[in-house]
């Protein structure tokens, strides 16, 4: 079992995609086990509603919102998101994005199959 990884979604004024993105990301939370934790992070850009998570996030998982004072650039947004992390690894994630289901089993697959540091997924669809 890898130690943490943190899953950051930057977002600005997107709540229904962020909602369908988070229930995903939170069933395959409920059936992963390469992580002994996982951070999911929203990291929103100033919007004028607040995202509340749908539901309570999985065992051994925590859940954090973010939120700017004034909007930023989307390059500046996604760069906090590697300073929001707290995890030895970090996956962005757009949040207009579904990745494969059992994407975080592929992530852990990786980082044992090659022992690499970094690792960037483009989407395939």
């Amino acid at each position: 079992m890898l130690g943490s990884l943190s899953i950051v979604i930057p977002t600005y004024h997107r709540n229904d995609n962020l909602s369908i993105l988070v229930s995903f990301l939170m069933n395959e939370l409920d059936s992963q086990s390469s992580f002994r934790t996982i951070e999911l992070i929203v990291l929103d850009n100033g919007s004028p509603e607040k995202f509340d998570a749908p539901r309570p996030i999985s065992k051994g998982s925590t859940y954090r919102y973010i939120s700017t004072e004034m909007t930023l650039s989307a390059d500046i947004n996604i760069l906090k998101s590697y300073e929001a992390a707290t995890s030895d690894w970090v996956y962005v994630i757009g949040d207009s994005k579904i990745p494969v289901q059992g994407f975080i089993e592929k992530i852990s697959s990786d980082i044992n199959q090659y022992k690499a540091k970094i690792f960037i997924y483009q989407d395939q669809s």
